[in-house]
């Protein structure tokens, strides 16, 4: 699966967000406890609220799965894919490809739109 993703990804140049580095441990450690706090939100889950909003604060590991990313992977995969799995696939196209997370759910977005 992974394979297929990553030859099939846009081949458009992926650009490396500027985040500055973090404090070992430290901001890791809040979003965890934040994320908890926010899941228990009713209607909060694990899925495109939470990840978006760790996305805007910096963080370029997580994806937002929304219907572009969902659209694009279960056309490529040609099955149903959940949040959980699309993170994975993606954090694995980006290691593999030498970028985050973030910036192939950003160029798959891109893609997708038109843009």
């Amino acid at each position: 699966m992974v394979t297929t993703l990553t030859t099939t990804a846009p081949t458009q140049p992926i650009e490396r967000s500027t985040v500055r580095a973090r404090p070992a441990g430290f901001v890791t450690d809040v979003l965890a406890v934040a994320g908890r706090a926010l899941r228990a939100v009713p209607g909060q889950g694990p899925g495109t609220g939470v990840a978006n909003l760790f996305m805007l604060a910096g963080d370029t590991d997580l994806i937002k799965f929304d219907r572009m990313v969902k659209r694009f992977l279960e056309r490529v995969l040609d099955r149903r894919v959940n949040a959980r799995d699309a993170q994975a696939l993606l954090s694995e196209v980006a290691t593999r490809r030498g970028t985050t997370a973030g910036d192939v759910d950003y160029a798959i977005w891109e893609y997708e739109s038109g843009s």
